[in-house]
């Protein structure tokens, strides 16, 4: 993860950027899969804070810039693989939000807000707007 605050040491954001997520779920998966194994022996909840909308994630290879961007990698297998990572890790889940301001600000909502970012499903709540 990239970002722990020392009053919530159990709470980790790994923040990527769009491309780090399709990295990540594709050619770096198991690189991944083994630390959130090892998040989950230290009793760590990592969330993956994508600085993107859910929806430009679910359609990112009809984006402009993928035409330079060399992978086979598809939205279906992408988010396959996430769900199974989120079935497999309860300490795991993402969220997608639009931009880097507003993954700083639920960063930080995430550091203040003790236990309950572990206790609710963010992508939800973000998109109903409750947190």
């Amino acid at each position: 993860g990239d970002y722990m605050f020392s009053s919530n040491p159990t709470l980790v954001f790994d923040r990527k950027s769009l491309p780090d997520m399709i990295g990540t779920l594709s050619q770096w998966l198991e690189r991944f899969t083994k630390e959130l194994e090892r998040a989950e022996k230290a009793g760590i909840y990592l969330i993956m804070l994508v600085e993107n909308s859910l929806q430009g994630a679910l359609h990112f290879n009809q984006l402009p810039w993928m035409n330079r961007v060399k992978t086979k990698a598809s939205p279906e297998f992408l988010f396959h693989n996430l769900r199974e990572l989120i079935q497999k890790f309860p300490n795991f889940q993402p969220l997608f939000v639009e931009n880097r301001k507003e993954a700083v600000e639920y960063m930080m909502k995430g550091f203040l807000s003790g236990d309950i970012f572990k206790q609710i499903d963010l992508q939800l709540a973000y998109q109903l707007k409750k947190i």
